[in-house]
């Protein structure tokens, strides 16, 4: 690893781009395609785990015709503005800490996030299963997933739940 260079998470690295100007324009797999309004583009790889190698974060800050040293100090920076969820699950205590990255989204005050479903200003929650996601929606949309979504826990029990009544339902029609 190169001397002086902070271990940085992928995220961590979108979050740092997002600062600098970039918006994410599609998500191709586990690839998040970023691009700035100049035209700039790069491509950064979300996997589960791995952190973004040095070599890989200088490419990245080469891409976007940025300083190496611009993106690492982003970085830091992104990463000192993330909030933790209130009792109530969002993130609205960011207007209390750090307001300049909801303004700089374009959140009106009141509302902790843009949803990413419905594209509204809501209170956002993150995904509510088992598997980690960083997608954020609107309470509706939540609920909606955590009662429907197989590996949120009461997604799991409706769909334990369905696939019961079936298989009663074909022995049931079996007998008859």
């Amino acid at each position: 690893m190169s001397a002086g260079v902070p271990v940085l998470k992928p995220l961590q690295v979108v979050r740092a781009l997002e600062a600098l100007g970039f918006a994410e324009v599609r998500q191709r797999g586990s690839h998040k395609q970023l691009r700035h309004p100049d035209g700039r583009g790069t491509t950064v790889p979300v996997h589960q785990g791995p952190d973004i190698s040095p070599s890989l974060l200088r490419n990245i800050a080469r891409d976007d015709g940025l300083p190496f040293e611009a993106v690492v100090q982003a970085a830091v920076a992104a990463e000192n503005t993330v909030a933790e969820p209130n009792a109530r699950g969002c993130y609205c205590g960011l207007w209390d800490t750090h307001p300049e990255v909801l303004e700089r989204r374009g959140v009106p005050r009141g509302y902790c996030g843009l949803c990413r479903v419905c594209g509204r200003p809501r209170h956002l929650r993150h995904f509510p299963g088992a598997a980690p996601a960083t997608l954020a929606w609107c309470d509706w949309h939540y609920r909606r997933v955590a009662l429907t979504h197989p590996s949120a826990p009461l997604g799991c029990l409706l769909w334990l739940a369905v696939a019961a009544g079936l298989v009663f339902l074909l022995r049931w029609l079996g007998r008859a």
